[in-house]
């Protein structure tokens, strides 16, 4: 991949995964109009064989005669009733009338219900802002790292996220959603937030479990992470039968409900399961990293089958026992952000550096614009010059924004994360440095050094190609004696690196050595040395001392650093072939002077 499909592979993601979450986030707030124009109910609930399961009290149902046990006519239901009747009934708004005919002992009699305000106190106001502010940081924290680590395991975590948040995984979230969106839109919406979204997320929740501190896979995670497409099929499949039987077919679904249920609960049961046996099997620092996101994942994912599994009786559970066990999701991320934090499993700095950079920006140009704005608004209105001057500022604005960026980012770099300051001014003396290097080893020692101390890593080491074509250890430190000695020319890495021409992380193509460095020392990340267009060295680096991975701007400096020592190697090379010449030059000279001193030759 070129750096410019690479740039525009990056704008795309993060297109596709903040637009994603903006997206749920607004569904999500939807409910908030609830408090100031409440929703309609009729005071009873169904389960998926449209059979009643709960009957308030003083309801318009409990008056209209309907008692538990009764079973609503779907045969003579539009698309609309069965979306707004069924399960949990909900009218867009209050004093709306409806007529349906209702089975009560096998004999069928027609009722008519009007509508009444959605009992709304300030406690259960007070829980849905609760929730939706749970659903903002657990989208944030979801979208923040896989924007910062796209990989499997931060993809998974992603998606997750955007199924458990609080709003989206209660039965009452996105209630003003389903209550307000036209037939067949709202069962669109089903099919797309119910049936898909779900199954990604489940699908997505044992991605993360199989790989959390487990990079690469092996044994029976492995094998469970090849039937994760039959998994996302059943689910996706079960949770699409039961929304057409219902919603667009009206006929009997509790039973594939119940199996839907089953199978969420199976899923849930082997992510737990995977990271306990993480947390058994692993050792010091990694065995703490990982016992808050074992308990967070745990209690977030009982709550949720709690919530399902009681959801059949909804109008009999207070309004709060749902909502209350929907934010208990929370502690999922929230243990996942802690180890993060406090375990350094990514680095943090990186995280506050650019959230600092992108809200200064922000706030400058928020700022710019105000003001702006009021100016126009109050001095030029009347002169004609309002709308040219909007866009004169857009466009200075644009001018102004890369070297802008640029000046925040250094002063924040200096200021606030010298340290992490210093290693990159370091590194980027050593690559610019690398060309004018005098001998290979100095190269060597420089590619393993530098970014060992400057970047505070846990190992490095060099391999150069040799003429027979493999790769030969050449610097290494600290590293085993008996470790990883040299690389076959057709290792798969190799391959990997000719076509990547960038660094990679040895976790994305399940790359392993059984005498590789163990425990912390174990190299995470390749980058190759290109020289003439060919494969000439290859730099393995392990994680940072504290057990981060590397960021990306660790990771431009890595290949820059590369970049310039396939510069310097290349000038060696040229200098060693010029010496050569020079030598066999001389060689010949001197020949041809003892040639010449002793005569002609006879003939």
């Amino acid at each position: 991949m070129t750096p410019s499909q690479a740039g525009w592979h990056t704008i795309l993601r993060a297109i596709f995964v903040i637009g994603f979450a903006l997206v749920l986030l607004s569904a999500s707030a939807l409910d908030v109009r609830r408090f100031w124009h409440p929703v309609g109910v009729f005071g009873y609930g169904t389960n998926l064989d449209a059979v009643v399961t709960g009957v308030d009290r003083d309801s318009p149902a409990a008056r209209a005669g309907i008692q538990v046990g009764d079973r609503l006519d779907e045969s003579t239901m539009s698309l609309q009733q069965l979306e707004l009747l069924l399960q949990y009934p909900v009218m867009p708004s209050a004093g709306m009338p409806v007529s349906f005919g209702v089975y009560h002992d096998g004999v069928r009699r027609e009722v008519t219900l009007v509508s009444v305000p959605e009992p709304m106190g300030i406690a259960d106001e007070a829980l849905i802002l609760i929730s939706l502010l749970g659903t903002l940081i657990f989208i944030a924290i979801g979208t923040i790292v896989v924007l910062l680590r796209p990989s499997p395991l931060t993809w998974g975590f992603y998606f997750f996220c955007m199924t458990f948040a609080p709003s989206g995984s209660s039965v009452l979230g996105m209630t003003e959603v389903y209550g307000t969106l036209p037939s067949p839109y709202s069962q669109y919406f089903a099919l797309a937030h119910d049936a898909l979204l779900r199954a990604a997320g489940l699908t997505g929740l044992l991605v993360f479990s199989l790989r959390f501190l487990q990079e690469p896979i092996t044994g029976w995670r492995l094998r469970l992470q090849r039937a994760l497409p039959f998994t996302f099929l059943a689910i996706a499949g079960l949770a699409t039968l039961y929304i057409v039987d219902t919603y667009f077919l009206g006929r009997p679904a509790e039973m594939v409900g119940r199996m839907q249920i089953a199978l969420t609960a199976l899923c849930a049961l082997a992510a737990g399961f995977a990271l306990i046996d993480t947390y058994v099997h692993r050792r010091g620092a990694d065995r703490q990293r990982i016992r808050w996101v074992v308990l967070g994942f745990t209690v977030a994912l009982v709550a949720n089958l709690a919530e399902q599994l009681i959801s059949t009786e909804a109008t009999n559970v207070p309004f709060g026992v749902l909502y209350g066990l929907s934010l208990f999701s929370i502690i999922a991320p929230l243990a996942v952000t802690y180890a993060i934090v406090k375990h350094r499993v990514i680095d943090v700095t990186f995280v506050v550096s650019r959230t600092l950079v992108y809200g200064t920006l922000t706030t400058l140009f928020i700022g710019t614009f105000a003001f702006v704005n009021w100016f126009v608004g109050h001095v030029l209105e009347q002169t004609g010059w309002a709308l040219v001057s909007d866009i004169g500022i857009a466009v200075a604005v644009g001018f102004w924004l890369d070297s802008l960026h640029r000046r925040v980012d250094r002063f924040f770099e200096r200021v606030l994360f010298r340290k992490r300051h210093e290693a990159e001014v370091r590194l980027t003396r050593a690559a610019a440095g690398l060309p004018h290097a005098n001998s290979p080893a100095l190269v060597d020692n420089a590619m393993v050094k530098e970014p060992l101390e400057g970047l505070d890593l846990t190992s490095a080491a060099l391999f150069r190609r040799s003429s027979a074509g493999r790769y030969e250890l050449a610097a290494a430190a600290p590293w085993p004696a008996d470790a990883i000695p040299h690389l076959a020319a057709n290792d798969l890495l190799i391959v990997h690196l000719q076509g990547e021409r960038r660094a990679l992380r040895l976790s994305d193509i399940n790359w392993a050595r059984a005498d590789a460095p163990s425990a912390a020392a174990r190299p995470v990340l390749a980058v190759p040395v290109i020289v003439r267009n060919q494969l000439d060295a290859i730099a393995m680096y392990g994680a940072h001392s504290g057990g981060e991975d590397f960021d990306p701007d660790e990771i431009r400096l890595l290949n820059a650093l590369a970049s310039a020592a396939g510069v310097a190697f290349d000038h060696l090379e040229s200098e060693r072939l010029r010496e050569e010449l020079v030598n066999v030059r001389r060689e010949n000279e001197s020949w041809r002077l003892k040639l010449r001193r002793r005569g002609p030759l006879p003939e």
